[in-house]
């Protein structure tokens, strides 16, 4: 995440440089999660500052076992005036900077699509995540790859 300023930016940025004031990186805790993906962003808390939403299509759920393997997670990193560190590891998101959305079923590719808005109307952005490969209501081979949407408010 690179902040926007008013003066002008340098040709060419190496997030190494960021260091939480003019930027961060967000870090998934495993290999092949292939967190960011895709991103989102919308002010989920009402606190007037855009929030960063991360999708790990391959994050490995809850249990981050084979019994999860593939089901995906999306992180909500919570936008601030001040104070970001220059890394932030997802696994630090204690509900007061951020939270985790896991997926319940192995290989759904929860967070492959990511979006977010005011869906029920009460003025903060709603998270929507999409699972492609969920696999419907019944969760058995009848539904297999039917697909998921999750919307979290």
């Amino acid at each position: 995440v690179v902040f926007g300023k008013a003066s002008g930016f340098a040709a060419l940025i190496q997030v190494s440089s960021l260091d939480g004031s003019n930027g961060f990186t967000i870090y998934a805790p495993d290999t092949e999660d292939f967190s960011g993906y895709r991103l989102s962003s919308g002010d989920v808390n009402g606190d007037g500052y855009a929030d960063v939403i991360v999708g790990a299509y391959r994050g490995d759920g809850l249990s981050n076992s084979v019994d999860d393997v593939d089901a995906g997670e999306a992180y909500v990193v919570f936008g601030k005036a001040s104070g970001f560190a220059a890394l932030i590891q997802v696994s630090s998101l204690d509900g007061s900077n951020g939270f985790t959305i896991y997926a319940p079923d192995t290989e759904d590719f929860s967070g492959y699509r990511l979006s977010s808005g005011d869906v029920n109307g009460d003025g903060y952005a709603d998270v929507i995540v999409g699972a492609y490969r969920g696999d419907g209501l019944s969760n058995s081979v009848d539904d297999v790859d039917a697909g998921e949407a999750y919307v979290v408010f």
